[in-house]
């Protein structure tokens, strides 16, 4: 922690009047007899670039304290001001100073029991003839997203597989068979994450929501081939 200035001492001794005196005469500071301030070669190379390195040093400290300081007062003034407002809502009974604007929810289907977003249910049910489970999805947000920007991410489609190794599969196969529209709008996004209750990682799958077409189509394209000719 850095020293208080009106504690902070160049030497480790008080000085009287008279060697103050002498310490200033010998500082980089010093007056000659006509008014003009010490050269170099007065007091010697050494002594100059010593005493102006203690002066630096010293003004380092006080530049770095002082930022502390104003550091300090914000944050006291930051808290004590979140902390009145807290209180105020406390008494006026508000749980939240904000309310949070969410996107209605999409429009649900029962498939097999579940209810799952209505945009993705053919594709979902493609997915599972085929063997890859999955925990979570949704169809995304198509007037939000923007391609590879990472604000976008909450608004991306989303299939989150049991298992990584399904989602990447699924990712592979996906990529394959849209050939370059497998690319188009900022492509796949892969998070592997904590299985739940499970040592396996789970797989969380992004993907443009304008792809939800063209998916649905060549995966249940691909499992009906599959199906019928083995």
């Amino acid at each position: 922690m850095l020293a208080s200035p009106s504690r902070h001492k160049c030497t480790n001794q008080k000085l009287d009047s008279s060697e103050v005196g002498r310490l200033d005469e010998a500082s980089c500071h010093r007056r000659t007899e006509s008014g003009a301030s010490a050269s170099i070669p007065d007091m010697g190379l050494g002594e100059w670039f010593r005493n102006n390195g203690e002066i630096a040093k010293i003004n380092v400290e006080f530049a770095r304290w002082r930022m502390s300081d104003a550091s300090r007062r914000r944050f006291r003034s930051g808290y004590e001001d979140g902390y009145a407002s807290g209180h105020s809502d406390g008494i006026k009974g508000h749980s939240k100073r904000h309310k949070a604007k969410f996107p209605p929810p999409h429009p649900q289907v029962d498939v097999y029991g579940i209810e799952v977003d209505d945009g993705l249910s053919d594709l979902l049910v493609a997915l599972w003839k085929l063997g890859l489970d999955t925990q979570y999805s949704c169809q995304g947000q198509p007037n939000r997203y923007s391609p590879n920007h990472p604000g976008s991410w909450d608004a991306s489609a989303q299939i989150l597989f049991t298992d990584a190794d399904q989602a990447l599969k699924f990712v592979k196969k996906a990529i394959e068979l849209l050939g370059d529209d497998g690319y188009h709008e900022g492509g796949f996004r892969v998070n592997v994450c904590h299985g739940i209750d499970s040592a396996t990682l789970r797989g969380d799958v992004r993907f443009c929501p304008e792809l939800i077409p063209q998916l649905t189509e060549v995966w249940t394209a691909f499992e009906t081939e599959l199906r019928l000719h083995g």
